[in-house]
């Protein structure tokens, strides 16, 4: 996922881009980003990261969010993220956010238990022959690309530059480069904008660009004004609920009940064992 500040008037990608966080007047967009996730070094961090390269971006840092069934990597463009430090207003982070968002901050002691987590999954696979949880690859894959904007102009939406961005922010070549743009791109239909404007009552203002046919799956719907405790958390379930939706839409690509349903078929297949009653009973009680 994508996350862009836009100032008042822009719709060029470039100046979109160049948003630096020594320009960014708000506090509330940094409020809003630290509800989302936790910010990790690409470097070292061991989940996954969007696809981008550890070596092309090597100095990069990123916002990161997991459970038990989700990885969720939100890169910022505008935001300078220097992980391992306390944030103050002044530079990324308020003090109010452990106070507004309780639910998604987490200490550093929590950090380390997932990191751990992850990289104890990584090494299982390694050791077992299998994929690199940062590589790793799904048989059914969505194209879908999921831009948060926040706008301080709500009218800026009109001329929102989505494809450029995301084409210059391409994992696959030098992060955030401003080469020229390559017009192979994805898809028009592929790609759901969320725009959020903060408001003068402290609210925000949501609405949601998307031109595939379907519902984007909720729980934010385009209209939708919602108060600053539950943005951060109704964005980023949005965006997830988006990509499951469209991945369960792809032809290829089997629904949960169905990838069960083989699976015990398999474990059937591979480990049944005849015999008859009395054995399977005498084998039972023994056991």
């Amino acid at each position: 996922m994508f996350v862009f500040y836009v100032k008042k008037g822009q719709n060029d990608p470039i100046s979109i881009l160049s948003n630096k966080i020594t320009s960014i007047d708000s506090h509330f967009f940094m409020e809003f980003l630290q509800s989302l996730g936790w910010p990790v070094s690409m470097s070292t961090h061991t989940g996954w990261n969007g696809g981008f390269a550890p070596n092309l971006s090597a100095d990069k840092k990123l916002y990161y969010y997991a459970d038990p069934l989700t990885e969720l990597a939100i890169h910022v463009p505008a935001v300078n993220i220097d992980v391992g430090e306390s944030f103050t207003f002044d530079v990324v982070e308020n003090s109010m956010v452990s106070q507004l968002l309780p639910s998604v901050e987490l200490n550093s002691e929590e950090h380390s238990v997932i990191e751990g987590k992850s990289s104890k999954k990584q090494s299982v696979f390694e050791s077992t022959g299998g994929f690199d949880i940062k590589h790793r690859s799904h048989h059914c894959h969505s194209e879908t690309k999921v831009v948060v904007a926040w706008l301080q102009e709500f009218a800026d939406e009109a001329l929102f530059p989505a494809l450029d961005l995301i084409e210059l922010s391409d994992p696959h070549e030098n992060s955030y480069s401003t080469a020229n743009i390559n017009y192979s791109r994805v898809p028009e239909k592929e790609v759901v904008i969320i725009f959020v404007h903060p408001l003068k009552t402290g609210l925000y203002r949501i609405k949601i660009n998307a031109l595939f046919g379907s519902s984007v799956g909720g729980p934010l719907i385009s209209g939708m004004v919602v108060s600053r405790r539950v943005l951060g958390s109704m964005v980023r379930n949005t965006a997830i609920n988006i990509c499951r939706r469209r991945r369960l839409e792809l032809d290829s690509c089997s629904p949960p009940h169905v990838c069960r349903k083989i699976k015990i078929q398999e474990i059937i297949r591979e480990h049944a064992k005849e015999m008859n009653i009395p054995d399977f009973y005498t084998g039972l009680l023994k056991a």
